[in-house]
C-alpha cells in the first residue's frame, strides 16, 4: 500500500542552493511525493539510469555501483523502470541492510501518477514509497502518455547533481535524460566497460560527458553531504525558503 501523497514544488524539494540553477518556470513545477526522505532532499543526489532491456552484466553493474554510492551517503535516484533502473534502486537498498532495514537510500521519479498500478514492480514501488521516496509530476487519475517519460527524464535530471549511464542503446530514454543533464551543466558519467564501443557515446563525450570504471572517481567530485530537511538550511536560506509540502 502506498502511504499518503503530498506535493511540493521542485524548488522546495531540491532546496534553495540547488534551486538557483533552475528557471523560474521549473522552480514552481508541482511534484507529488510520498516516503521517508527529508525535504529539502539530502545531498548529494546521483541519477543511475540505463536500458530497460539490460544485460546481466548491466544489472550487476547497476546494483554494485548504486550500492557503493548509497554506502557513501549518496541518494541514488532512478526511474523505477525494469532493467537498469530497478537494479539501481535495489543496489541502493542493499547498501544499508537490505529490504527490511534500509531507509531513505533511494528515490524513484515516475512517469505515471504515484497511485497508478505497476504490476511488474508492485512490491518494489510499495517498498520505495514506504521506506524511501516516490516522486511524480503527474497527479492522481491523470492519463499516461509516452511523452510522460520524457518529461520524467528531465525532472530526474533536475533533482540530481550528476548522472550515470550504466548501459544504453542508440534510441534509449537514457540518452534523453543525458541531454537534459548536460544542458543543466551537471556531470554525466558513462560506464566504460559496457559502452565504450557504442556510437551514441561520441556526441555525449564531445559535449562533456566522461567515461568511468570505478565509482570512486565520481564520489570525489560531488557536492558536500547533508542529511536534508529544514535543519540543513542556514538562517538566510531558511528565511527565503517557502515550505510548500501539503496534503493532496
Amino acid at each position: 500500500m502506498i502511504p499518503e501523497i503530498y506535493y511540493s514544488t521542485l524548488a522546495a524539494l531540491v532546496g534553495p542552493k540547488d534551486a538557483k540553477t533552475l528557471s523560474d518556470k521549473d522552480k514552481t513545477l508541482k511534484l507529488y511525493h510520498t516516503g521517508q526522505i527529508n525535504i529539502p532532499l539530502p545531498s548529494p543526489r546521483v541519477a543511475v539510469v540505463g536500458s530497460r532491456n539490460s544485460s546481466l552484466q548491466g544489472d550487476q553493474a547497476a546494483t554494485q555501483i548504486a550500492k557503493y554510492l548509497a554506502s557513501k551517503g549518496i541518494l541514488v535516484c532512478s526511474g523505477l523502470a525494469k532493467g537498469i533502473d530497478s537494479a539501481a534502486h535495489l543496489g541502493a537498498i542493499k547498501a544499508h541492510g537490505g529490504v527490511t532495514e534500509a531507509h531513505g537510500t533511494t528515490l524513484a521519479v515516475l512517469g505515471t501518477p504515484i497511485d497508478q498500478p505497476n504490476p511488474q514492480k508492485r512490491w518494489l514501488k510499495e517498498l520505495i514509497g514506504q521506506r524511501h521516496m516516490l516522486v511524480s509530476q503527474f497527479p492522481s487519475g491523470s492519463p499516461v502518455y509516452p511523452n510522460n517519460f520524457l518529461q520524467r527524464n528531465q525532472t530526474l535530471a533536475q533533482l540530481t547533481h550528476a548522472s550515470i549511464i550504466i548501459e544504453a542503446q542508440q534510441r534509449s530514454g537514457s540518452l534523453n535524460h543525458a541531454r537534459h543533464a548536460l544542458k543543466l551543466g551537471h556531470p554525466l558519467y558513462i560506464y566504460r566497460p559496457l559502452n565504450q564501443n557504442q556510437p551514441w557515446t561520441k556526441p555525449l563525450i564531445t559535449a562533456g560527458a566522461v567515461f568511468f570504471t570505478d565509482p570512486k572517481d565520481i564520489t570525489e567530485k560531488l557536492p558536500p553531504q547533508h542529511k536534508g530537511g529544514i535543519n540543513s538550511l542556514d538562517e538566510t536560506e531558511l528565511f527565503n525558503w517557502q515550505i510548500s509540502r501539503q496534503r493532496t
